[in-house]
C-alpha cells in the first residue's frame, strides 16, 4: 500500500471517529448530562478534527 493510499484509509477513519464522538456528544446533550464526559468527548473530537485537517493539508501537497 503506498503512502498516499494509507494516509487516506487513515484519514477515513479519522473522520469515521470524529463522527462516532460527535453522536456520542449529541446523545449526552440530549440526556441533559454528565457534564464532565461531555467536556471530555468534545476536547477529543476537537483534537481528532485538527489531526484530520493537518492530515488533509498533508495529502494535497503530495
Amino acid at each position: 500500500m503506498s503512502l498516499e493510499q494509507e494516509n487516506l484509509r487513515r484519514l477515513r477513519l479519522m473522520k469515521a471517529a470524529s463522527d462516532q464522538l460527535e453522536s456520542a456528544i449529541n446523545m449526552l446533550e440530549d440526556a441533559g448530562g454528565l457534564e464532565e464526559i461531555l467536556l471530555l468527548l468534545r476536547t477529543a473530537e476537537n483534537n481528532l478534527e485538527d489531526e484530520v485537517v493537518e492530515l488533509e493539508k498533508k495529502l494535497e501537497e503530495v
